[in-house]
């Protein structure tokens, strides 16, 4: 469908006309956000992230739930049993051969909007690999797409033996 727009600014509205082949169609826009959006098109450039930022002063609930939608089909294909992730590699040698780059590279590639959106929760910089926040990241992600399938268990795997043979269970120190 070919189509062109134009737009009329006044004073205080502007109205948007959208010319299609069997006619057209206009409206007048008289919030203030909705005619900041239509600036930001008219203008052209980073219209998108021009559009949500606006989005996000005036209507961040809205930001929130599309992201929402983002994190959670990142989260069903990632789960999805036979997804060659990381976190659901759980024989002896991929226990014994477990790295946490390769956990950092899997959720990169298979759910960015969620290592953004944990990573954004943590620290306010993405952190390098092997500092504690790198590692507060990964194991936030491990335990919340376990909640999501069983199947991603392998940081509970490792956190069990951990406190089983680590003597947890017998000792217990409180540092000041």
């Amino acid at each position: 469908m070919s189509f062109w727009t134009s737009f009329i600014h006044f004073t205080s509205v502007f109205q948007v006309i959208l010319h299609y082949p069997s006619g057209k169609k206009s409206v007048i826009v008289k919030e203030g956000t909705h005619q900041q959006i239509c600036k930001a098109i008219v203008r052209g450039g980073n219209t998108d992230s021009v559009v949500a930022d606006i989005l996000c002063k005036s209507n961040p609930k809205e930001i929130v739930r599309c992201s929402q939608k983002i994190v959670r089909e990142e989260s069903k294909n990632i789960s999805k049993r036979g997804s060659e992730t990381a976190l659901q590699k759980k024989s002896y040698e991929h226990f014994f051969s477990f790295q946490w780059e390769q956990l950092h590279q899997n959720l990169q590639e298979m759910c960015p909007g969620l290592l953004s959106i944990i990573t954004s929760t943590v620290s306010d910089v993405p952190p390098t690999v092997g500092s504690k926040p790198f590692f507060h990241i990964l194991q936030t992600a491990g335990i919340a797409l376990h909640g999501r399938s069983q199947e991603m268990s392998l940081l509970q795997f490792m956190n069990g033996i951990l406190l089983t043979h680590g003597g947890c269970t017998q000792r217990v120190y409180l540092y000041f």
